[in-house]
């Protein structure tokens, strides 16, 4: 019986020991990251811009989250691929450019079948095609990965 109970406390410091050096781990790992800076104010004073724009942050301070409306490539906008500017090719053309692991969206409908290169979708992230004669949306999220018809 002894032997069970000393075999319980040991268990118990081990248990104690492994919680206490990851929380220190994660607390240092926390500390360390690079993390955004949260601006923070005590002032609460609403101020106004000449064109009458009400703010409590300076929009100065402000940093953009990426390219606004219109504001990607020349022509100021990637445009969704749309049914007109969408070019099929056979497989034989696209082992050309497309790799054997290269990533693609594949789509069954109505016994038409489609791909489209992620290394297309990518820029583009929205297809809209004509399929057996019915539209269909293809969407793709870079950012996650997923991609939906």
């Amino acid at each position: 019986m002894r032997k069970k109970s000393k075999n319980y406390w040991i268990f118990g410091i081990l248990i104690i020991v492994v919680i206490t050096v990851f929380i220190t781990f994660n607390y240092n790992l926390d500390k360390k990251m690079d993390r955004p800076i949260s601006y923070e104010s005590d002032n609460t004073e609403i101020k106004t811009l000449s064109d009458g724009t009400k703010y409590l942050i300076d929009p100065d301070e402000i940093k953009s989250g990426g390219p606004p409306k219109g504001g990607i490539g020349v022509d100021r906008g990637i445009p969704a691929l749309a049914e007109e500017n969408i070019k099929f090719v056979s497989v034989n053309e696209a082992d050309e450019w497309i790799e054997d692991n290269e990533l693609v969206l594949a789509l069954t409908y109505k016994d038409v079948e489609r791909v489209y290169p992620l290394q297309i979708l990518v820029w583009h992230e929205i297809a809209n095609d004509n399929v057996a004669g019915n539209p269909i949306l293809i969407t793709y999220c870079p950012l996650c990965g997923s991609g939906i018809a």
